[in-house]
């Protein structure tokens, strides 16, 4: 089976994108350069490093490496520092790689299988905590295991999300178990990214006799002159189908890999550290033997290539034996190596080296390997098939190339790539007129973009017209910035996109979501499942290619060094002077709040309590009393969750903050201001200054819970109950997007426990209080609170004589649906287990080190019990009758799969019976997302909230037309 790579993206020193790599390497372009004493003070590193004798003063820095577009990725500005940057630039580039050929994920199962470098993100940046205590905040953020899982939560990918690890071959390893995935059918399409980005970033390194590193600071792969490598930077992705589904679908194919193999040496070799001749070339021959291909059909190789006076003989011994001639050759294999270029890219050097055979491969052209004079001795190069350029060398008749990469360890990885098969001519008419959008991120990201693009086109001219308005069309819709023109010809669009009065419409049809929401708000921008162009169907015959990727509004967040070293201070000047004008921009006074304590702070009498500030302990004025305590502390953490500008209006979820990270930030304020939380009072309280206002309350009086809450404005038009884990927090996303829309809610029950209709009882007594039992009533819900909606309905008809006008429910599956629903299985356990730990994942200010039991495992544990206690009564719950009531239910497009329905013992057949449970009728929309998506993804609650209204609004415009008639 072969595999079609159908997106890629790169992020280096000197490229952005794969075509600015492809000119970098055609020009022999290397990225090594000198750092100053003062520079690298600056960066953290000590002094006593930079005066040993064996320090080497190069490096290969990224430029931007902390810089990230958090809002885009819905991140807070704390989880975004927390998170490791080598992480972060995954997500960047997975998000380019699918933006770059325009790909249609759709309804695809998306594996993301990855590797990045070991972290070394908080060295220097934070105190190292107690060991006894799991610090979830710097372990979730920096630890390895979590960067597959975390592109598959933060682009919705339900394939496998594994984390690869294999020292230098991992990339390479990662993209033999992608194909793997695919050719069993665990995923429909692999994204396959790695990075290494090495932190301080602009500092040398002391090199070891006999060590990879260079003590002239080069890397000069099997040159005579070579004496090891030098660390680089930067980090690339690739996406992968199989080679059948990709022609189908009319993805733009780059490459495609012919076979690949992976082994690792065992024990025959010297010592654990050293590679071994036979076992690469028994991994080299199964990758040909795989792929179908003969030696001789390979007529480039992108060598491992360490540039070390042991490693390169053994590479090259072991490809003489594995490529010998085997009398069909008529031209030599060139021989290549990126880390002539860049250096070596640790976990991601094979991702570098597999992204610069796929060029070599497209433009049919070979790379020079800059600073190649003469042949390493221990090379017998003139003697061999093999031969390495030193300028670009024509090959239009090049079709297959292969890229090794070998691990510390032993782990060996070689793949064989074939050249894409041509998409032949488009046939949607030339340079027959379209219109062409542009989308991005900011005003400025627009402009960059528009010279970007112009540039890429006027050194691609023949480039169809259709085709490239069909790839923009097919692009992610961001509202912030748009340009559009009608074009007539690929020259006249260069010309316009360089015009500074370019065109820039408001927002129409070409701002529009696929589901007809208009994206005229801050909602995170959607990608399209199938290509939309400027007339219904103008493109339907045009290719999708690649084209470079818009830019993300990156701005920096990183957290600051520790001032412990005066030689540094100047370099962290910067960062608490931002932090300071942050908190000054957000009303928050002495700069935004660390969540550690120092000692000091717990030996503090009460009116010198501290918090610790961009690395300063600061004092918190308690003059007010505790009640102004716990308000100024609460608005300090809510700041430093949330980032600078924020005010006591902001809505703490609208600004990306998690209902988790709400729980963590309370139970730091009752760390140090101790007092009894009431969370249930807190339900629904959306603003930061509410939030403050309500605990500082708390804090001083036993406070009073009344039955329902209310959201948006006006009388309410439905009363809704809260799903499973009893909170309303959905309904206050809900309102966010409708807030014209009055809605209330009821409160769960403390302590849970109780049987739906225990619940439902209890709910009747709140209506009745509230004077809103009568004929006009909607009730709803979300998952299990459409359940009690549903029994609530039932005893309003059988106790009180009143039927209620329509139960809306959010992905409520009908009680027949639990019949074997295992509450007490290990399956459940899991699946609450894990969605508890997902939202901690996203708890950027749960730090263990300054939290007790009281904010972080007890709250957690109070959660799972409300849990496991509804769906406990869930699964006991039948109803003793039938309702007259319709019912409409806005299903999940994405169910839930067989495998997982089954290990709960939930009949996915039944789900939707609810016509068996009333004598109305029962309508069933279906909108984007799963059952958890749903509410959790910001472009899924705004089509949710959109159908919901207008079902609201057509139920109750039949009370109105009755009122009228009658």
């Amino acid at each position: 089976m072969k595999f079609a790579i159908i997106g890629a993206a790169i992020k280096v020193p000197g490229a952005t994108d794969i075509d600015l790599f492809r000119a970098e390497l055609d020009r022999g372009a290397t990225h090594f350069e000198s750092v100053s004493r003062e520079r690298a003070l600056a960066s953290g590193l000590n002094a006593e490093d930079i005066g040993h004798a064996n320090y080497v003063g190069v490096a290969s820095p990224l430029p931007g490496a902390e810089d990230f577009d958090r809002e885009f990725f819905r991140m807070s500005a704390a989880e975004a520092r927390w998170t490791d940057p080598q992480q972060r630039l995954l997500l960047t580039l997975t998000h380019q790689a699918l933006e770059s050929g325009g790909i249609a994920t759709g309804d695809a199962r998306i594996g993301s299988y990855v590797t990045v470098s070991e972290s070394s993100y908080l060295r220097g940046r934070v105190d190292r905590v107690s060991t006894a205590r799991v610090d979830y905040q710097s372990l979730i953020g920096n630890d390895r295991d979590f960067a597959a899982a975390r592109l598959a939560y933060r682009f919705g990918f339900t394939g496998p999300a594994l984390t690869i690890q294999s020292a230098c071959s991992s990339s390479l390893v990662a993209l033999h178990q992608a194909c793997a995935g695919l050719a069993f059918g665990d995923a429909d399409i692999a994204v396959v990214g790695a990075a290494s980005l090495s932190f301080p970033q602009p500092h040398g390194y002391i090199y070891e006799t006999g060590g990879i590193m260079s003590p002239t600071g080069s890397s000069r792969p099997f040159d005579a002159e070579s004496d090891g490598t030098v660390r680089g930077s930067g980090g690339g992705v690739v996406v992968l189908r199989r080679l059948e589904d990709a022609l189908a679908q009319g993805d733009p194919i780059l490459a495609v890999v012919a076979g690949s193999a992976i082994n690792n040496d065992g024990a025959q070799r010297m010592a654990f550290s050293a590679p071994a001749v036979s076992g690469q070339v028994d991994v080299l021959t199964a990758a040909l033997r795989r792929a179908a291909v003969s030696p001789d059909d390979i007529g480039y190789l992108e060598a491992h290539g360490t540039g070390t006076q042991l490693g390169d003989p053994i590479e090259f011994r072991a490809l003489s034996r594995a490529y010998a001639d085997t009398g069909g050759r008529t031209a030599p294999c060139h021989l290549g190596s990126a880390k002539a270029n860049l250096g070596h890219l640790d976990a991601a050097a094979g991702m570098i080296g597999l992204l610069k055979t796929i060029l070599t491969l497209d433009s049919g052209r070979i790379f020079p390997q800059p600073g190649y004079r003469a042949p390493n001795p221990a090379i017998p190069l003139d003697d061999s098939i093999f031969t390495i350029a030193t300028e670009p060398v024509p090959s239009p008749d090049l079709r297959y190339a292969a890229v090794s990469s070998f691990g510390m360890g032993g782990t060996n990885a070689h793949v064989i790539l074939e050249r894409a098969p041509h998409p032949g001519v488009s046939r949607a008419g030339g340079d027959r007129g379209v219109r062409i959008t542009l989308h991005a991120r900011s005003e400025a990201a627009l402009r960059g973009y528009r010279t970007r693009l112009a540039a890429y086109l006027r050194d691609h001219a023949d480039l169809d017209l259709a085709d490239i308005a069909a790839t923009l069309d097919a692009r992610s819709r961001h509202p912030e910035a748009t340009w559009t023109a009608h074009i007539d010809s690929v020259t006249e669009l260069v010309d316009r996109l360089h015009e500074d009065a370019a065109t820039r419409e408001p927002s129409g049809p070409a701002d529009r979501d696929p589901y007809g929401i208009s994206n005229s708000g801050s909602a995170p921008a959607t990608r399209q499942t199938r290509v939309v162009a400027g007339e219904p169907g103008a493109h339907s015959q045009a290719h999708r290619i690649w084209l470079p990727p818009a830019p993300l509004a990156e701005t920096f967040h990183g957290l600051p060094l520790r001032l412990d070293d005066p030689a540094r201070v100047s370099s962290n000047s910067k960062n608490d002077a931002e932090a300071s004008a942050g908190a000054a921009a957000a009303g928050v006074p002495g700069g935004l709040a660390d969540t550690t304590t120092s000692s000091r702070a717990d030996a503090a009498p009460e009116s010198e309590r501290v918090v610790t500030v961009s690395g300063r302990a600061a004092s918190v004025a308690v003059s007010g009393g505790v009640e102004a305590d716990v308000r100024e502390l609460f608005l300090r953490l809510a700041a430093e969750e949330l980032g600078a500008g924020i005010d006591e209006r902001t809505d703490f979820f609208a600004a990306g903050g998690e209902s988790i990270a709400l729980v963590a930030i309370v139970g730091k304020v009752t760390d140090r201001i101790p007092f009894a939380v009431d969370f249930g009072a807190l339900d629904g309280i959306t603003t930061v200054g509410e939030l403050g206002r309500a605990l500082a309350g708390q804090a001083t009086a036993a406070g009073t819970r009344d039955g329902l809450l209310a959201f948006g404005s006006g009388e309410p038009m439905i009363h809704l109950f809260p799903p499973a884990g009893g909170t309303n927090y959905c309904y206050a996303a809900l309102s966010r997007v409708v807030p014209e829309i009055g809605l209330a809610a009821f409160r769960a029950p403390h302590p849970a426990g109780g049987s739906i209709e225990e619940i439902a009882a209890a709910c009747v007594d709140d209506l009745r209080r509230a004077g809103a039992i009568d004929d006009r009533l909607v009730l709803g819900g979300y998952s299990f609170g459409g359940n009690v909606a549903f029994e609530i309905a039932r005893q309003l008809q059988e106790g009180a004589g009143v039927s209620a006008r329509h139960v809306i429910m959010f992905d409520s599956f009908a009680p027949d649906a639990f019949g074997g629903l295992r509450v007490d299985s290990d399956q459940l356990a899991t699946e609450v287990e894990g969605r508890l730990r997902t939202a901690t994942a996203a708890l950027p200010g749960y730090r263990s080190a300054a939290d007790t039991d009281r904010s972080g495992a007890v709250v957690l544990d109070s959660f799972r019990e409300i849990w496991l206690a509804n769906t406990r009564a869930l699964d006991r719950y039948r109803p003793a009758g039938r309702i007259a009531s319709p019912i409409t239910v806005l299903r999940a497009r994405q169910p839930l799969s067989a495998p997982r329905a089954r290990a709960l013992g939930i009949d996915l057949g039944a789900t939707m019976s609810w016509q068996r449970h009333t004598r109305g009728a029962v309508r069933i929309i279906d909108v984007p997302g799963d059952h958890y998506t749903l509410f959790t993804d910001p472009a899924h609650v705004a089509v949710a909230a959109k159908v919901f209204a207008q079902t609201l609004r057509s139920v109750h415009s039949v009370d109105r037309e009755e009122a009228t008639a009658s």
